[in-house]
């Protein structure tokens, strides 16, 4: 089964006895993605970190400097939070950076008389991660772990599904949208479960419009690319990136807003009911993740685990 943004417009239209688009001047394709994006962003993705199966987790790397301890939350996280903050350093060791209330952001600013056990510490202020004590040495690498908000849905006309590669590993082929110019950052998604975004913001040196063009990378695609998936404007998604358990939520959270909106609140009440039915019926498949095995707590800021000192 599909799981694109036009099959799912397609099934809200179907649910909802709704005409073809424009038949009635009521709700575009657009409109129906535009609803469905805002319950994906809300509903769906509260379900899923309900579920604390660590879905959508990815990670960006900072290369510290001497002198610098503020580090940006990356743009596509989830609420601007983080999942976690680790320090690897030139050796391949990984330390985990505790997180210290913001009214301590001063106290230990400096390398001096306080420390903290066990050595590096951060706050958050704003969308920044403040390192605490400021680094006063370089090389070591910052490991930002956050939920990656997935991309807003737009029709499979809007991004470009890929029919075949180049001759050297930077060149995708596809049939590209009129629009799409060298100006542009792109998104690289897998077509099948679970719709995980393999690459972001990625650059391009060339692009030919039209049917059977093709993009090519600054940097080579990822090796897991393969003729199905898709090549989006950063940010956005072709297809569904839920679990595939979550899609008929989705298109049930989708209906609710379009027939709240058409003011049938019968018809919305029962289309609410069958959500709620939908998501209690797709947690028992998402939680736990791993059925077999509890999850090992460890103290992490034990005297036998202490290894990280001030910098």
């Amino acid at each position: 089964m599909p799981y694109t943004s036009d099959d799912l417009v397609s099934a809200v239209r179907m649910r909802c006895q709704l005409p073809d688009q424009d038949a009635d001047g009521k709700f575009s394709d657009a409109d129906i993605r535009e609803l469905a994006t805002e319950e994906l962003f809300t509903t769906l993705l509260a379900t899923l970190r309900g579920a604390r199966g660590d879905y959508y987790v990815t990670a960006y790397d900072y290369t510290i400097a001497s002198g610098v301890s503020d580090y940006r939350i990356p743009t596509r996280a989830q609420g601007a939070s983080l999942r976690d903050l680790t320090i690897i350093d030139t050796s391949g060791n990984g330390y985990s950076v505790p997180h210290i209330p913001l009214e301590d952001a001063d106290i230990f600013a400096k390398t001096g008389s306080f420390y903290w056990p066990g050595g590096v510490a951060h706050v958050l202020q704003g969308n920044f991660i403040k390192l605490r004590p400021e680094p006063t040495s370089s090389g070591d690498t910052l490991r930002v772990r956050y939920y990656q908000r997935p991309g807003r849905l737009v029709g499979t006309a809007e991004a470009m599904k890929v029919t075949g590669f180049g001759p050297n590993p930077t060149q995708v082929q596809g049939d590209v949208p009129a629009s799409w110019t060298t100006s542009n950052i792109f998104d690289v998604i897998l077509a099948a479960p679970n719709f995980d975004t393999l690459a972001t913001d990625e650059s391009v040196s060339a692009v030919t419009t039209g049917i059977g063009g093709s993009v090519t990378f600054t940097n080579p695609y990822p090796t897991e690319l393969a003729v199905g998936d898709y090549i989006a404007l950063a940010t956005e998604s072709p297809v569904c990136q839920l679990p595939v358990e979550l899609y008929p939520a989705l298109v049930s959270a989708a209906c609710v807003r379009v027939l709240e909106s058409l003011g049938d609140l019968q018809a919305a009440g029962v289309a609410q009911s069958k959500l709620s039915e939908q998501l209690a019926r797709a947690l028992v498949q998402l939680e736990p993740r791993n059925q077999g095995e509890d999850i090992r707590i460890f103290s992490r800021r034990s005297p036998l685990r202490f290894g990280r000192r001030w910098w």
